[in-house]
């Protein structure tokens, strides 16, 4: 090679099977050094050129510095010029286990996990909402823009206050009303128990001093166990009475259970005299629910109908489905991890089961025909004549070839009838139930050898094939923005979809079309999550 000025010029190179070689290797190039085996290619690249720089790197330090660094032989060499400071990447052999992916092999995936553990967003697999912990300041600041966009309604802040099983209804009132607390707004259930919202305060917020807001979230929080819930009254809705008791002797005209006097003179003293408490509201029923983003839309709204309720906690819990999650951490992201790794599948994203594309071969085959293969033997035959015996009763047709049977008679012949109670002598068991009882029997070799033709790999149902545990499915990073870039689709080859499949938007299966494109991708949507495709659509990131 020609010399040149800027290059790494090597005289005399005798490292293991090198015959005195003079080379010149320009700098700020790719260079590859190629040849046969045992011609000197690591003796080059690395015996010479990188113990060298490496040596003379080492040299610069002081020697205090220099006995906790590996220090290198000199190459067998007359002389290099121009050598820079050198960095080796041995080809290594690294090691594989039937849990790798790209991910981990090129260790992208411990990134990965610290990226979601420390900037990821929860949603709700119920309602898809953001699920975040509210403080005091964030919910008045909530409380006050929620206020103007609804056209500043009268609201009742409450606490929920559970009552215990070995409690009556009766001492828990009491118990509220001797620390001061004589109006609840409603009672409901969870399926746990009864539940009181206690009245911490009412007011209208739009009139109300920033600091009697506070006080009253702040309280609430304490004594509702980080749960504070915010009913918007309707107009003309009034509050309940407080109850009749010893302690309402010397409550202001304002009515509030909050036990601090000046929240009680303030506001809306014409209400002292009220009508009986309404009917206790469920947590699930059907009431507008306007989300946490339409507080901050421009313009007075019309105020909510009358039972909405705003919900809101301290704990990474979604206040509206009443579901709490765990803390996450990059373990939480880790199929490798315990913590991670989906329990049904241990992290390998299938499991081993029976596959009835092995058990039913051939889809042109009727029932009668002997559409179920492993119930065409003596062994099993009695199966067949069970199948012909009550498929008529359930008008499962035994004639029609199975690829042209309705969803419903092919789920009646996999799992059986509905009501199973295990007398199999005067009720369908199904196919599934059918494999469940050989499993019992598997410690007889020949059943482990039969279940063995009808077993396979398949998709692990609790996490789809993901991986991870539900939750750790239900964080997202990034904005939806990122999301359409990286999953951005090219343009349809044919002409632009007109009519309503012009917006539709199919999740389930390959492409998806709208708008006149077709994309090759479509959003993640976890299995356990009760999430429409529309707002899957409208989740930010990925």
């Amino acid at each position: 090679m020609p010399s040149s000025d800027k290059a790494i010029r090597i005289r005399g190179a005798r490292q293991n099977n090198l015959k005195n070689l003079d080379v010149d290797l320009p700098t700020g190039e790719l260079i590859v050094v190629t040849g046969v085996s045992g011609s000197g290619k690591s003796s080059l690249a690395f015996d010479t050129l990188y113990a060298e720089g490496q040596r003379r790197y080492v040299e610069t330090f002081s020697p205090y510095a220099r006995q906790f660094l590996d220090r290198m032989d000199r190459p067998q060499v007359d002389r290099i010029e121009g050598v820079p400071p050198a960095i080796a990447i041995d080809q290594t052999n690294p090691v594989r286990t039937s849990r790798s992916t790209v991910g981990t092999m090129t260790e992208l995936n411990d990134h990965l996990k610290l990226l979601f553990a420390r900037a990821g967003t929860l949603h709700c697999r119920g309602c898809g909402k953001p699920v975040r912990r509210d403080t005091a300041t964030s919910i008045v600041d909530e409380l006050f823009a929620r206020g103007a966009a609804y056209g500043d309604p009268r609201i009742v802040i409450t606490f929920p206050v559970r009552v215990p099983k070995n409690f009556k209804e009766e001492e828990v009132r009491a118990h509220l009303e001797a620390q001061g607390y004589t109006r609840v707004h409603g009672e409901r259930s969870d399926g746990e128990g009864r539940i009181l919202d206690v009245v911490q305060d009412r007011l209208r917020i739009g009139g109300a001093e920033r600091q009697r807001v506070a006080e009253a979230v702040e309280a609430a929080l304490r004594f509702g166990g980080g749960r504070v819930d915010v009913h918007v009254l309707a107009e003309g809705e009034q509050m309940p009475s407080p109850q009749p008791s010893p302690t309402d002797v010397g409550e202001g005209a304002e009515g509030s259970s909050s036990r601090r006097p000046s929240a009680r003179t303030r506001g809306e003293g014409a209400d002292a005299a009220l009508s009986p408490p309404p009917s206790p509201r469920s947590q699930g029923e059907g009431d507008e629910k306007p989300s946490r983003a339409s507080a901050g839309e421009g313009g007075a709204r019309s105020a909510p109908g009358e039972g909405a309720v705003w919900r809101f906690s301290d704990d990474l819990h979604c206040a509206d489905c009443d579901i709490h999650y765990a803390e996450p951490n990059p373990s939480t992201f880790s199929f490798n991890s315990p913590l991670g790794a989906c329990d049904v599948c241990r992290g390998f994203g299938r499991v081993i089961g029976v596959d009835y594309g092995l058990v039913i071969p051939d889809e042109s085959k009727t029932l009668r025909e002997g559409a179920v293969r492993p119930w065409q033997t003596k062994s099993f035959s009695e199966c067949q004549r069970d199948l012909e015996k009550f498929a008529p009763k359930f008008g499962v047709p035994l004639d029609t070839p199975w690829k042209l049977m309705k969803d419903e008679h092919r789920r009646w012949v996999l799992e059986g009838q509905d009501g199973w109670t295990g007398k199999w002598q005067t009720q369908w068991y199904g196919i599934r139930r059918f494999f469940d009882w050989l499993e019992s029997k598997a410690y007889k070799m020949h059943i482990r050898v039969l279940l063995s033709k009808y077993r396979a790999y398949t998709p692990c149902t609790a996490c789809g094939g993901a991986r991870l545990k539900p939750d750790a499915l239900l964080w997202r990073v990034g904005s939806r923005e990122d999301a359409e870039a990286v999953l951005k689709p090219h343009p349809h080859p044919g002409p632009p979809l007109e009519g309503e499949g012009a917006n539709l938007l199919p999740f389930q299966g390959g492409d998806w079309e709208g708008d006149g494109v077709r994309g090759h991708y479509r959003r993640f949507k976890p299995v356990h999550a009760n999430w429409t495709d529309a707002q899957l659509e409208r989740l930010p990131g990925l």
